[in-house]
């Protein structure tokens, strides 16, 4: 996992022990209007970074993905840029909500503010959501997500409220994350970090 910095510096820094990577997520006056678009102002502020570990494979994704990380001072936003050379094959089954979601074409984001607690939350390409703390899949947040399906890839825009997440008194401003894509017309699991 990469590490985050949050409120005035917020970094994130990668899970992994093996690949340190971080980023600062930026600050934003104006939140995203939580739709799929991707046309909020605040979009052109966020830092960019691409998935780009292949997991269990050899080589680059074949599809490329990008996440985009921004902040205010009661939400983490994160978007994703799925690009798809085969969308019409996407899979996108699930419509309940925390229900396996991860079968289908799915973005994950595992955050983890206080090691080794983390925060894991999943959304599928019709914006069916699934949230887990510690794997326990009871928990729920009160978390945001739209996605739009288009002709050459899928997007997805996420706010997560601060206020819906356990934190402790004493977090810090670096968080840990990771950003994955499951992307199943050419079975692949990229990643920001293995």
């Amino acid at each position: 996992m990469k590490n985050l910095l949050l409120p005035l510096l917020f970094a994130i820094y990668s899970l992994s022990s093996a690949q340190s990577f971080s980023v600062a997520v930026p600050r934003v006056e104006t939140p995203p209007t939580i739709d799929g678009e991707l046309n909020d102002p605040c979009w052109n502020k966020a830092v960019r970074i691409q998935l780009s570990n292949l997991l269990g494979k050899t080589g680059e994704p074949s599809q490329k993905t990008e996440v985009l990380l921004a902040h205010n001072d009661a939400s983490l936003f994160i978007a994703f840029i799925c690009y798809e050379e085969r969308v019409k094959e996407i899979i996108a089954n699930q419509k309940q909500r925390d229900l396996d979601v991860w079968r289908d074409d799915c973005v994950e984001i595992f955050l983890s503010p206080h090691p080794p607690d983390y925060f894991h939350f999943i959304v599928n390409p019709i914006g069916t959501q699934q949230e887990e703390i510690n794997r326990d899949a009871k928990w729920n947040a009160a978390w945001e997500a739209k996605t739009k399906i288009l002709h050459d890839r899928w997007q997805v825009e996420i706010a997560i409220p601060f206020s819906s997440i356990p934190l402790p008194k004493n977090i810090t401003s670096e968080w840990r994350a990771n950003f994955c894509r499951e992307e199943r017309p050419n079975d692949e699991l990229s990643s920001w970090t293995s």
